[in-house]
């Protein structure tokens, strides 16, 4: 199995203010039965046009003023300066078209040069910045790196194939493989597949671990990939807009 590139650690969450949570506790998944328990509630779908086209993605909220998601969400990892992802939207705790913690604009985004440039899945996670954030109603996902591939995942998001994007839905499993890479990306048992790409992989119940990134479905089916968290990702995570 893949090692860590660097000593592991990890920075803590914050709850909402309106105080709930939701302990995963048995492996399962299905649609989320709060939206508005944490970790759930820094979750959110991602509107955005792209190459012409519109799309969505999913997303969670990081810092008080960014917002995690996966890096083929925001750039089509064509090394071309028009590949970035335009009028960008996150919706916290979406559901069947609500927003109840309002529709924030996401006006500034970054990814590594890897997945802008070439589309490097082992580098697929990017952030946004946020003009309108309210994290009193979503609080923050906390944010893990260098851990062990060894962990049960909570995969968040919302997948067109399991109530048409339009409800958020989980996974929660141990690994099930890695891919050779640098670092390796690592797959969950998971049957999402599009809209969901860029929701958290959450452990603990608290941090960020991972995003939705890419599925193989005719060799590994039912099966969902995410980037490996180590320390490039932990200088995105670090970078100042």
């Amino acid at each position: 199995m893949p090692t860590p590139d660097g000593p592991a650690g990890s920075i803590p969450g914050t709850l909402p203010s309106d105080v709930t949570t939701d302990d995963i506790g048995l492996l399962a998944s299905g649609e989320v039965s709060f939206y508005s328990s944490y970790p759930y509630s820094a979750v959110g779908k991602i509107f955005f046009q792209q190459g012409g086209g519109s799309f969505s993605c999913s997303g969670a909220v990081i810092k008080s003023n960014e917002i995690w998601t996966a890096g083929h969400c925001v750039h089509a990892g064509n090394g071309k300066p028009n590949g970035w992802s335009t009028n960008m939207v996150l919706v916290p705790q979406y559901r069947d078209g609500s927003a109840p913690c309002g529709q924030w604009n996401i006006d500034n985004l970054v990814a590594p040069n890897a997945w802008v440039n070439g589309g490097d899945n082992d580098q697929d996670f990017a952030k946004g910045r946020v003009s309108n954030p309210n994290t009193g109603c979503t609080g923050m996902l906390g944010f893990a790196f260098n851990q062990s591939y060894s962990q049960n995942f909570l995969a968040v998001g919302y997948p067109g194939n399991i109530g048409g994007g339009q409800r958020m839905i989980f996974c929660s499993n141990p690994l099930k493989r890695t891919l050779s890479g640098n670092p390796s990306p690592y797959s969950i048992d998971c049957p999402m597949t599009q809209g969901s790409s860029g929701g958290p992989y959450i452990i603990n119940n608290s941090s960020l671990n991972g995003n939705v990134s890419f599925g193989i479905p005719s060799v590994f089916p039912n099966e969902v990939f995410s980037p490996y968290f180590g320390n490039e990702a932990k200088g995105l995570y670090d970078f100042s807009f």
